[in-house]
């Protein structure tokens, strides 16, 4: 809360990213560039377009790098509702998906950082007891998700549809397509792109590389999660 009111200064048309972790948080933010972009956005990395906004509390240049992003900023973040409280004239994007595939994304994630990964069972078991995350942020913003200022899109129709998601995202945030970029918007967005610019989303750090499991941008499929569960 304290990050809120100090030196995240709110902008009318803010575009906040909202996602527990693991449900679609990076495609989103790859999606919403592109269209601000018309498909031309081309960065280093991911948070240097659209930063992490609780990540931010560690870097000193946190205030210079949010006041100098253009508008619409993109901020993605995991907050609860009561924590991030955006303004009405803000526009969020909140993205949902499958408990299970969550999940299995969730392992990944742990299976490419941890030098002795747990097994998934006892991994399912330490995220149960801790607070489940997909449960705590759904009950967090589910009430929301039809405010007017609140897009609620789910992962699953993105995967279905994933031209109509993005002219759906557009239209919301009030970002005019060019039409003759839109092939190119949706290649930038396309898992087979991003796998192979995956580097550019790793927020895994050189530990994970080093250890060479896997890459950042996984499968990105659906129903997968479900058979890992007994």
């Amino acid at each position: 809360v304290r990050l809120r009111h100090t030196w995240l200064k709110p902008r009318p048309g803010d575009i906040y990213i909202v996602t527990s972790p693991k449900a679609g948080t990076t495609w989103m933010q790859m999606i919403v560039h592109q269209l601000v972009t018309q498909g031309r956005g081309e960065f280093e990395h991911i948070n240097q377009v659209s930063p992490f906004l609780e990540q931010l509390v560690r870097d000193a240049k946190a205030e210079a790098l949010l006041d100098g992003l253009p508008s619409p900023r993109i901020i993605k973040t995991h907050l609860p509702y009561h924590q991030l409280k955006p303004p009405r004239d803000s526009r969020i994007l909140y993205v949902t998906r499958n408990a299970a595939d969550s999940l299995k994304s969730l392992y990944h994630h742990h299976f490419l950082v941890e030098d002795t990964p747990l097994d998934f069972n006892r991994f399912f078991r330490v995220v149960m007891d801790l607070d489940d995350p997909w449960l705590t942020h759904l009950e967090s913003w589910w009430p929301h998700r039809e405010a007017p200022h609140v897009l609620h899109v789910r992962y699953e129709d993105l995967v279905q549809d994933l031209e109509g998601g993005v002219r759906r995202v557009a239209a919301f945030c009030g970002l005019p397509i060019d039409e003759s970029r839109m092939g190119d918007i949706l290649e930038h967005c396309g898992i087979t792109y991003m796998k192979q610019h995956t580097q550019r989303f790793d927020n895994l750090g050189p530990r994970a590389a080093a250890l060479a499991r896997g890459t950042f941008i996984h499968q990105g499929g659906v129903g997968q999660g479900r058979a890992m569960l007994d």
